[in-house]
């Protein structure tokens, strides 16, 4: 008896669950694609590309040049000269920034990567206006130091 009570309460509990399964359980979904006429049809070709279309990127120099003159601007940086008397001169306390100008930018550089670390060396001329038509020019050498997630480091030095 006890096994018979306890086969009928097996099948009684696989069948509640059969029947909730399908109950509860999502439907099937049927997908069908149907062409609709007037419509155009896809069509996937291969093909040749005859001319190929070059977009420059950023250069080392051009990214370098930027972080210069954005710290010339923030005065982060000195220009420095010597004198007659061998004295130094910061240009930045006696120039305002309309009275500079980037007159030049050599062509000859050097980029370095190192690691995470990207230094980039390069000369330029500077062009300070004076109140009058004079103007004074000075040559610096000028390191530029890209250190992933660091403040980028600008160092500048008077070409004699």
């Amino acid at each position: 008896m006890e096994n018979t009570l306890s086969v009928s309460l097996m099948i009684a509990f696989l069948l509640i669950g059969a029947v909730s399964g399908a109950i509860l359980a999502p439907g099937n979904t049927i997908t069908e694609y149907v062409n609709v006429p007037g419509e155009a049809e896809t069509v996937y070709q291969n093909i040749s590309v005859d001319k190929f279309i070059e977009v420059p990127a950023i250069s080392q120099l051009d990214l370098a040049k930027a972080e210069f003159l954005k710290a010339v601007e923030d005065e982060e940086i000195k220009l420095e000269i010597k004198d007659e008397d061998n004295n130094t001169i910061d240009l930045l306390e006696y120039y305002d920034s309309d009275e500079f100008e980037l007159s030049k930018v050599y062509d000859e550089y050097t980029v370095d990567y190192d690691d995470e670390i990207t230094t980039v060396d390069f000369k330029v001329k500077i062009k300070f206006k004076e109140d009058d038509d004079t103007s004074l020019r000075v040559r610096y050498t000028v390191t530029v130091i890209f250190e992933e997630n660091e403040d980028t480091e600008v160092k500048v030095v008077e070409v004699a």
